[in-house]
């Protein structure tokens, strides 16, 4: 007898499902019309804007194919995609050398960077990073002023942001600090 009640529940609630859930949901022409139609127009969308950017892509691609290996590599050394502080200093460290000084005192600064972004910090994000390097050099104000004028000739993109001097009594040669801002790429 239990077995006879528990197979009429059993068939009871199925057509309860059928009727309540299924057949409301697969019958409705309107609605699956209505998505289905919704769903083309966003592919169809998604569609043309990928072929818009094959079409930008194959360009960029030809463009960067008329360019010679040297001014890639030029390209790579006026903006990095990765920072070298090592690299960075030698590169500095040789011109100064050139002139008869060298650098001392280095201090590397990084972007602070805190856990939680806000929305508006969000949208002031930017494709490079900066890093800041503050660093002594001593000289006449001759070969500085040289270091600074082959400074800003390098390829690499260089911002002097503050330079202060220390005069020695005695001789005509002169300590700088120097704080200098560089820029590399986001991956």
């Amino acid at each position: 007898m239990t077995r006879l009640i528990f197979n009429i529940v059993l068939l009871l609630a199925s057509v309860m499902v059928v009727f309540v859930y299924i057949k409301p949901t697969y019958e409705d022409p309107e609605a699956g019309i209505v998505t289905l139609q919704n769903r083309k127009e966003v592919l169809l969308e998604a569609r043309s804007q990928l072929d818009t950017l094959k079409k930008k892509q194959s360009e960029l691609i030809a463009r960067r194919n008329t360019f010679s290996e040297e001014e890639i590599r030029n390209l790579d050394r006026i903006v990095p995609q990765e920072m070298n502080p090592v690299l960075f200093i030698m590169e500095l460290d040789t011109i100064a050398r050139s002139y008869g000084m060298s650098i001392k005192n280095i201090k590397f600064e990084e972007e602070k960077k805190t856990g939680i972004e806000t929305p508006s910090e969000l949208a002031k994000k930017k494709a490079y990073e900066t890093f800041t390097v503050t660093f002594d050099v001593t000289g006449s104000y001759q070969n500085f002023s040289t270091f600074l004028t082959l400074v800003e000739q390098s390829l690499r993109i260089v911002d002097v942001s503050s330079v202060s001097v220390t005069a020695n009594e005695v001789t005509d040669i002169y300590q700088y600090t120097v704080k200098v801002h560089t820029y590399w790429i986001k991956k």
